[in-house]
């Protein structure tokens, strides 16, 4: 198999990649279809070792509705994958902290305060992803 045709993969309809990436795109769309799913994403999911599994969750988490106690729990989630190994779950992470963020201004310092040492310090793409996200959340 060519290089070119590994890329595509995730794009030909059927493809087990393709299925993930129009999963994603099917909840961001319609994020009451996470409903019958937010205990399996708060409590099982969240804690998977796998990666892939760890930064779905960081996409998902901010798309569930949330009793306060839930919503408590779910913005501290990605808090605790910022460390993590996987520079895609730390992204994510990071993006949903911010997504957080900005449907509660008040968690807003907070994040500020935990994306500036990864927007300083982190991989190029932490880096580059933290400015984006820091001036976003610094014009609102």
């Amino acid at each position: 198999m060519r290089r070119g045709d590994r890329r595509d993969q995730g794009r030909r309809p059927g493809h087990p990649h393709a299925r993930r990436r129009r999963g994603g795109e099917i909840t961001a769309e319609r994020p009451e279809l996470l409903g019958p799913y937010k205990r399996l994403l708060l409590n099982d999911l969240a804690h998977d070792p796998q990666p892939e599994v760890r930064w779905h969750v960081a996409q998902m988490l901010p798309r569930l509705m949330l009793a306060e106690g839930d919503h408590r729990a779910a913005v501290g989630r990605p808090v605790g994958y910022l460390g993590d190994h996987s520079r895609i779950v730390t992204v994510n992470a990071m993006q949903a902290l911010t997504d957080f963020a900005r449907a509660d201004v008040s968690l807003r310092p907070r994040v500020i305060e935990l994306l500036e040492p990864l927007t300083e310090r982190g991989s190029p793409a932490i880096r580059a992803r933290g400015r984006k996200l820091l001036a976003a959340l610094r014009t609102r």
